[in-house]
């Protein structure tokens, strides 16, 4: 069964998990590992925006075409 979502709220539970996975972490206080949580969080800022300009529609033909 193919589950049908919205890619806009699985960014939301993307988000979430980070977040609760980053808590968790022993490295949580590397340097390092800051930098690479920002740097996802601004990975998905990016794709937020991107969605702002396509719809549902228009990402499922996208992805048609890649395949």
């Amino acid at each position: 069964m193919i589950l049908k979502t919205n890619l806009k709220d699985e960014i939301v539970h993307l988000r979430t998990f980070i977040k609760k996975a980053s808590k968790h972490m022993p490295d949580r206080n590397n340097r390092g590992f800051e930098d690479g949580i920002s740097v996802l969080n601004a990975i998905l800022d990016r794709i937020e925006s991107l969605l702002s300009y396509v719809d549902e529609p228009m990402l499922n033909y996208y992805k048609s075409k890649r395949k």
